[in-house]
């Protein structure tokens, strides 16, 4: 692993904003413009520095992930991507990183109304988690709920889903829960 203060410049690095010379950016300008003569059309990707970042962490110890985070004051560098990074830390697919017998317990906490608002209009790898981990009977239920939603609003789905993020985002902050990180494994 690296040390803490080589991970703490590798994310402030990440974070901060750059100024470029602008004699530098011309002659980059003219060389990619000749090489696109060359090649034909060029294509281009946009990266999300936060993203990137956030799946940096997430193949992290979640202990080490916990200290770096609290030790780098992202709000110095940009206070919306401070936000945004904490966001996408902990968001909806986190659940596919949970044991089936703790989605299962998690699931308990909520009435099946609440969980058909969770389902409601999620990828089928994240409906397929949560409906794997209820019983067969309920799981009618909250479908039949879940039909019953069409002319829900977004933003009382979208904050249902929160709640239930949040739900287990506190019970990983109490150390009640476990969130597997990407790179486990397991014998």
């Amino acid at each position: 692993m690296l040390e803490m203060d080589v991970k703490k410049n590798f994310i402030k690095t990440l974070a901060k904003p750059r100024q470029l010379n602008v004699d530098v950016i011309e002659v980059i300008s003219n060389r990619l413009k000749d090489r696109l003569k060359i090649q034909g059309k060029l294509k281009t990707e946009k990266l999300d520095g936060s993203k990137i970042l956030v799946d940096i962490l997430s193949y992290m110890d979640f202990e080490d992930e916990k200290n770096l985070l609290s030790n780098i004051d992202m709000k110095v560098f940009n206070p919306v991507k401070d936000v945004e990074i904490k966001e996408k830390i902990f968001d909806i697919n986190v659940i596919l990183r949970i044991t089936d017998n703790d989605m299962h317990n998690i699931l308990r906490e909520f009435k099946n109304h609440d969980i058909a608002m969770i389902i409601k209009d999620k990828s089928d790898e994240i409906r397929n988690k949560i409906l794997f981990n209820i019983s067969r009977r309920r799981k009618e239920l909250v479908l039949e709920e879940e039909s019953l939603l069409k002319r829900a609003r977004k933003k009382d789905i979208k904050a249902m889903t929160m709640s239930f993020v949040n739900y287990i985002k506190e019970l990983t902050l109490k150390g009640e829960l476990i969130i597997y990180r990407k790179n486990e494994e397991f014998v």
